[in-house]
């Protein structure tokens, strides 16, 4: 089953920052959009 989620994210200090909005509690940063994007991606089976 594939599921789908909302980052949220935004600029703090130069470097990019973000939830998930469905899941409480989950953060993450990169210096980049895309190194946020890489942190949270799920590894497929």
């Amino acid at each position: 089953m594939l599921r789908q989620y909302t980052l949220e994210y935004w600029i703090d200090e130069g470097r990019f920052v973000g939830r998930i909005r469905e899941v409480p509690g989950v953060f993450g940063q990169g210096e980049s959009l895309e190194e946020l994007e890489d942190n949270f991606a799920m590894p497929t089976k």
